[in-house]
């Protein structure tokens, strides 16, 4: 800079167009060209600029302008939504090794490495479960929530007993366990129902009010052991009761020969082909623990028989000869597809409400509705639907406990319309054993209350039960403790579903 420096003789201004650096030299500030601290040679070189026709020389790129860099920070961030990624989608690690998944980093970010295989099964694998937990933990605290129960074997035949609550349309699970040596009886399956119910209030802080499980006979006795043992509420699963009530429709005469017509066009070559080349669907074959799958081998025999019978006529000598004669006698008896076409019929309902009860937001009342449509469509239908309304109220009686008779009434959208007098009054003896203290605001609810509570929710359209609840709670149109209580009932959860769901995705 032009002035007199401390001490000496004035610096030349020429400096203001150059910069001093190492070795007593000088670098033009417009071109960057190096010469010697003279001032004399600095203005020759200054003076060689033509400013009005020469544009200022280019600065020399730079490397980092050609490639791609990834920070600690980003490395470690990519790491982990590679390894959360394996977990949600169940990916085995050893694909970090793969080539085309390496293509694939590259391509998305030229500087980023994947990590080796040990990684994600490590540190990673910590990280993203210590933040789902901490997740699940804020969702859940203070919540209260029903707990799913069910058993089962693995891939590897190893007997599972796993536990999940739900709670606003997720699923979270709380453990399983091992159960290789111990004999599934009622009282150890309460012990380990005991512990699982420890474990979701200690890790989630989740209050568990209901359990629900299958209808076998030693999970029937652990409920009946657990509600002695802890102040929660037992069911069996309503979605397992109404597939019980679908092979309770179907004779096993018809099943059984559709299974053996469904078997010879899935397993043996030729048939499989000659069904194939009629642009026929892969015949499913039932089972009991796939719901549903009853009315779909029907649904397959009912859309392929035409088919069926021209295959069967086209190659009669292999139906003859090298077939079991009985599945072209099934094929030809249309007594047996006019069986299977009412069959169908029985079991469509049926459907339509086992698909509402695997729902994961389905809650009692509604699974209380889903029965109620069935045994409506059975009884419109008069006379011809009379053997299926028997079963299917056999079928309800035994499935539907109070507490879901509770939850209709108490719901603002069903309001207990549907239920008949000895329901409403199961429900009112329900209040009366386990909510004695809340009897005389229920008894009001029901007479007076009810009719503008169901008038408000009609008005509110778009608004989340629970929402309603807490705000016609805070207007004071309810009181405390049976708002409380509707909130309570929000959270049962009718079935296993989801829990089986999560589990058969784990494998």
């Amino acid at each position: 800079m032009p002035g007199s420096s401390a001490g000496g003789r004035p610096v030349d201004p020429i400096w203001e167009h150059f910069g001093r650096i190492a070795n007593n030299k000088s670098k033009c500030k417009t071109c960057c060209h190096e010469a010697a601290a003279n001032p004399e040679r600095m203005k020759k070189h200054y003076a060689k600029h033509d400013f009005e026709s020469s544009a200022p020389l280019p600065k020399q790129p730079r490397i980092t302008n050609f490639t791609v860099s990834t920070s600690k920070d980003d490395k470690e961030k990519f790491d982990f939504l590679v390894g959360r990624f394996f977990f949600e989608n169940t990916i085995s690690f050893n694909i970090v090794k793969s080539s085309s998944f390496k293509e694939l980093c590259q391509a998305l970010h030229p500087g980023y490495k994947p990590p080796n295989r040990k990684v994600p099964g490590d540190e990673i694998l910590d990280t993203v479960h210590a933040q789902l937990e901490s997740k699940c933990s804020r969702k859940l605290n203070g919540k209260e929530v029903t707990l799913c129960i069910d058993g089962w074997s693995n891939t590897c035949n190893d007997p599972i007993v796993a536990a999940s609550i739900q709670h606003d349309g997720d699923v979270f699970i709380v453990g399983s366990l091992d159960t290789s040596g111990e004999p599934h009886r009622g009282e150890y399956l309460a012990e380990v129902t005991q512990e699982f119910i420890k474990k979701a209030e200690e890790k989630y802080g989740a209050i568990v009010v209901a359990v629900v499980t299958d209808n076998a006979e030693n999970m029937n006795l652990m409920r009946k052991t657990i509600e002695k043992k802890e102040p929660v509420i037992t069911y069996g699963c309503g979605a397992h009761q109404l597939n019980l009530l679908a092979e309770d429709l179907v004779p096993t005469s018809i099943l059984n020969k559709v299974t053996e017509v469904a078997k010879l066009f899935r397993h043996c070559h030729l048939p499989k082909a000659w069904l194939e080349s009629e642009g026929c669907l892969k015949p499913p074959m039932p089972s009991s623990v796939r719901w549903n799958s009853h009315l779909k081998v029907l649904l397959w025999y009912q859309s392929s028989w035409m088919k069926l019978k021209s295959i069967t006529l086209q190659h009669s000598d292999y139906f003859s000869s090298g077939a079991p004669k009985s599945v072209s006698q099934h094929i030809k008896n249309l007594a047996l597809f006019q069986q299977v076409e009412d069959s169908i019929k029985c079991l469509k309902p049926i459907k339509e409400s086992l698909n509402r009860m695997q729902s994961d937001k389905i809650c009692a009342a509604e699974a209380v509705e889903a029965w109620k449509d069935i045994l409506d469509e059975y009884r419109e239908n008069g006379s011809e639907y009379r053997n299926w309304l028997e079963s299917g109220e056999k079928r309800y009686n035994k499935s539907v406990p109070p507490i879901w008779f509770l939850a209709n009434i108490l719901h603002p959208q069903y309001a207990g319309k549907r239920l008949t007098p000895k329901e409403l009054k199961d429900a009112k003896k329900l209040v009366e054993e386990k909510y004695p203290s809340l009897l005389p605001e229920y008894i009001d609810f029901v007479a007076e209350g009810k009719t503008a509570f169901i008038e408000n929710w009609s008005r509110a359209s778009g608004c989340k039960v629970e929402n309603f609840i807490k705000m016609n709670r805070e207007e004071e149109e309810i009181s405390q403790g049976l708002a409380e209580l509707m909130l309570k009932t929000l959270t049962l959860i009718p079935s296993t579903a989801g829990l089986e769901r999560v589990f058969s995705t784990m494998g």
